[in-house]
């Protein structure tokens, strides 16, 4: 009878000792883990032998191990101040890590440098192609507003042994204002910017800097500070400081909203803009542009 249940108990066991010559969607691949490096500044990968599939006991044990870290020095663990996952759970190939509180007080870096580890590792298993994070069960969003659902590799700037700080370079197209500031007029620009940053809002900064082209005027008050751009469900939103609507514009109310709201649109995958002004949309724009839903581009404001 006892070794009837050791026979078992092996044959359990068996599909957790397939080692990195797995072949995975047909291809002969390595299995690993990652951890960060000791400069906090990037994610290296360590061999490890993992299962084709996932359950949550196969996810549970790998989390342990990236918990735990590396047994050499120079490898250490993207979970740090007390970061827990709480629970796992599928819908399908979307596997679901819900975290404790502790995830919202983790610096911009540690937060990349777990998310980007969590996903890189977890969906190398071939029922696994998306993993998105929970806080106590609600949606959990990044230090620019957007929910983490649904993540894959492509989301992440591949920056292991490197800087996650890496500088991208965009080529945006913007909305200022004509000369006498009843048009907009579109103009384009070479940016380059930190990868940790949004298209979203790097578009709202480069409008505050305003044109160097004659002829284009500034749309946004010079004084006026961006509080926060977020993006969720194909609807971004802007929170913008008082200065935006006490400060005089050398623009018309349109033009100056709608600078926004086309820029954003052009260079995004949004279907509209929210404004606000310090956290409140119940604002009546310059007494003409009701700021209480949000507003889809106007083509009709660009000069041909």
């Amino acid at each position: 009878m006892r070794k009837k249940i050791m026979i078992m108990v092996f044959a359990l066991l068996l599909p957790l000792l397939v080692g990195c010559t797995a072949k995975k969607n047909g291809q002969d691949v390595e299995d690993f883990v990652m951890y960060k490096n000791i400069q906090n500044d990037g994610l290296i990968k360590e061999e490890h032998d993992l299962p084709r599939l996932a359950t949550k006991e196969v996810v549970k044990e790998v989390l342990d191990l990236m918990n735990k870290g590396s047994v050499k020095e120079e490898f250490e663990s993207v979970f740090q101040g007390g970061v827990k996952v709480q629970n796992i759970s599928f819908e399908r190939t979307n596997l679901y890590l819900d975290f404790n509180t502790k995830y919202r007080k983790m610096d911009i870096t540690s937060e990349v440098l777990l998310r980007s580890a969590l996903v890189q590792t977890l969906t190398q298993f071939e029922n696994i192609s998306t993993v998105s994070f929970t806080i106590n069960e609600e949606e959990a969003v990044n230090t620019d507003g957007r929910t983490l659902t649904n993540m894959t590799n492509n989301d992440f700037v591949q920056n292991i042994g490197s800087s996650i700080h890496s500088t991208l370079t965009a080529e945006l197209t913007l909305f200022y204002g004509n000369e006498k500031g009843e048009k907009l007029v579109k103009t384009s620009k070479s940016v380059k910017y930190n990868s940790n940053s949004t298209i979203e809002k790097l578009v709202v900064d480069q409008l505050l800097k305003g044109p160097k082209k004659k002829g284009q005027e500034a749309t946004i008050p010079a004084d006026t500070t961006v509080l926060n751009v977020t993006v969720k469900d194909k609807i971004c939103y802007v929170n913008l400081s008082e200065s935006f609507i006490t400060s005089p514009l050398k623009v018309s109310p349109e033009v100056c909203v709608y600078s926004i709201v086309n820029s954003i649109i052009e260079n995004s995958t949004v279907d509209k803009v929210q404004l606000s002004v310090g956290g409140d949309t119940n604002v009546l724009f310059q007494g003409i542009i009701d700021l209480n839903r949000p507003l889809s581009s106007r083509q009709d404001l660009v000069k041909e």
